[in-house]
């Protein structure tokens, strides 16, 4: 892929010289198109190339300064290095000068360079109070120039050199994005689009969605800057001939996408409030700006009744048509009649649910959200989530890659990771399910699986989590709290003695119970006691009904004593009851200790 280079993007009052200023630079006319010419304004974002006097080569956009095509500026501007800012040396700083730095602002474009155009047209004294002017307002570089005599130009291009930023090379592991700036037609290759690559890098020949909408299209040839390459990275202006699509289906504001990034109609935001833009009450149209589009859109103020100019608030904004916007991504606000900027923000949650209530831990997260990153946007949206968190889905939706988003959970304190399918589940979801668990058993003392998690897969995995750690235990389907160890310990005894006593089997009948809680052990505990003497091996479970070690081993010597016996035999001899003894024999033989024949039974060892 070739090395990323920068680009510069123009900015300025209308008819204050910047397409001239561009090529005196290149030589190039950013102004192609016949309606630009008849006119004499830029319509459209006009691309060239600049090779600077240190052998760099960066390209230029050069964007209208008419406040009819504020949003186009908006798309040429969204993503560039480096604003070059121009001012009519006559005129000076005029209105759309201002709602253009405002916008810079907005986009977070912090490099820039003024150039005083035309100074042909007034005298060296008034160029040079100009001059004062914006350097005492502004804290960057400011050239004097003419596109017509040539001064200043070498100067321009020195400033430019010095001021264009460091630019870190295209992260391949970040999903690749391309907002679409122009798209036209070439004889013998069909459909072109071109645009600022804003993430990612796209290689041949890996495919790319269309955004919004996902529809999967071919790249057959990508360029840069006229030359054929193999792969295109962020901030690189590209072309790319695609197959797949026919002119009508495209519009510009659409995307290329490397992965299908899902569409939204609502977002969360933080905006910001221009000081002259005037006030928004709790609900307020305005035009929405972004990527080259332009939609209506509705404003729903989140933590006040009432913004004020120069003000901040958190915003829930409702798009009148689908779009493709991530986490972090700046946009800017119009009046609905698009006469002036009133202002612009960032997006914390691009699909956000509904707020029909203003919730104060709603507005905390999200104002938290705003001196965040997206390691915490994506942890929040965890911790927001009532129930699993599908990480896969979340990824496409946002256009994270999938091994970053599972990389920031899995590193992640208070995230648990519930299965190999990506699942995650906040501490403190867990933490509530849990809860809820606990009272359950504790009020109702036992329950089933299904009464505890409703087959929903969350409960399954904390009811699995707590089983593991001690905290619940389970038997014969049913769930029960643990007991403090010394009340457990007496439960054993008590109904170790009983069952010594007694000689017979027992089962969770009325009687056992009733005995049981005379010595303060209530059936739960019971159950526990049960279980703990099953686990010890100190008694049997056959069927429903328990017998004790003891009993088996008296069983088993009256039976090696008569040998051949009837249940009316071994009842006499036992001493118990028919019922028990009929328990004790049935026992018995489903064990094979014991082979029955009609009403007579007799030990194995003698069944020749």
């Amino acid at each position: 892929m070739k090395n990323r280079t920068a680009i510069i993007g123009t900015a300025g009052h209308i008819d204050h010289g910047k397409t001239a200023l561009v090529r005196a630079m290149t030589g190039f006319d950013c102004d192609t198109h016949r309606q630009e010419k008849e006119r004499g304004i830029t319509i459209s974002l006009g691309f060239t190339r600049l090779d600077l006097p240190d052998g760099r080569r960066v390209g230029i956009i050069d964007c209208p300064g008419h406040r009819d095509f504020i949003h186009t500026m908006v798309a040429g501007s969204s993503g560039i290095d480096l604003a070059l800012v121009t001012v009519d040396a006559v005129e000076g700083v005029m209105p759309q000068t201002v709602e253009h730095l405002r916008i810079l602002d907005l986009l977070g474009v912090t490099h820039r360079i003024f150039a005083i155009t035309r100074s042909d047209l007034t005298s060296r004294e008034a160029c040079g109070d100009l001059q004062a002017q914006l350097e005492r307002d502004f804290p960057y570089p400011v050239v004097i120039t003419s596109a017509v005599t040539g001064e200043g130009i070498d100067c321009l291009l020195s400033a430019i050199q010095e001021s264009i930023p460091e630019s870190a090379p295209a992260d391949p592991s970040v999903v690749f994005r391309m907002p679409i700036d122009r798209i036209f037609t070439l004889k013998g290759h069909g459909i072109v689009v071109g645009g600022t690559v804003r993430s990612g890098v796209l290689k041949m020949p890996d495919p790319v969605y269309l955004l919004p909408g996902g529809e999967m299209l071919r790249v057959r040839r990508m360029e840069y800057f006229g030359e054929q390459v193999e792969a295109i990275g962020a901030g690189q202006r590209a072309a790319l001939n695609l197959t797949g699509v026919k002119r009508e289906e495209l519009q510009l504001g659409m995307q290329l996408g490397g992965a299908q990034i899902a569409a939204t109609a609502r977002i969360d935001a933080i905006l910001h409030l221009f000081k002259d833009a005037g006030r928004l009450g709790i609900w307020s149209r305005a035009l929405f700006l972004q990527n080259g589009v332009r939609y209506p859109a509705a404003i729903h103020l989140l933590d006040r009744d009432t913004l004020l100019p120069d003000q901040h608030a958190v915003v829930q904004i409702d798009l009148e048509h689908p779009h493709v916007c991530i986490y972090g991504e700046p946009f800017v606000l119009r009046d609905s009649s698009n006469t002036f900027t009133i202002g612009g923000g960032t997006v914390l949650d691009p699909h956000p649910q509904h707020h029909r209530r203003r919730r104060q831990h709603q507005i905390d997260a999200l104002i938290e959200l705003a001196g965040g990153g997206a390691e915490d946007f994506i942890a929040q949206k965890v911790n927001t989530c009532r129930g699993l968190f599908d990480a896969d889905k979340f990824a496409r939706e946002n256009g994270f890659p999938p091994c970053f988003v599972k990389r920031i959970l899995d590193d992640h304190p208070q995230i648990l990771c519930v299965d190999q399918k990506n699942s995650y589940l906040s501490q403190k979801i867990f933490r509530k399910i849990e809860k809820t668990m606990i009272a359950k058993l504790g009020r109702d003392r036992t329950a089933s699986t299904i009464d505890l998690t409703a087959g929903t897969p969350e409960y399954g995995y904390v009811l699995q989590e707590l089983h593991e750690k001690g905290r619940v235990w389970e038997h014969e389907g049913k769930w029960f709290l643990p007991v403090d160890r010394e009340v457990l310990e007496l439960a054993c005894d008590c109904l170790t003695k009983y069952m010594l006593r007694e000689e017979r089997e027992i089962a969770i009948k009325h009687g056992i119970v009733r005995e049981m809680s005379e010595k303060g052990i209530d059936e739960y505990q019971l159950r526990l006691a049960l279980d703990c003497l099953l686990q010890k091996g100190e008694i049997v479970l056959h069927r429903d009904r328990y017998f004790h070690r003891a009993l088996l081993e008296s069983s088993r010597a009256i039976m090696r004593k008569l040998r051949r016996f009837t249940v009316r035999e071994f009842r006499d001899l036992k001493g118990c009851s028919r019922g028990t003894a009929i328990a004790i024999l049935e026992y018995f033989d489903e064990t094979g200790e014991t082979v029955r024949e009609n009403d007579v039974r007799f030990i194995r060892d003698y069944s020749n």
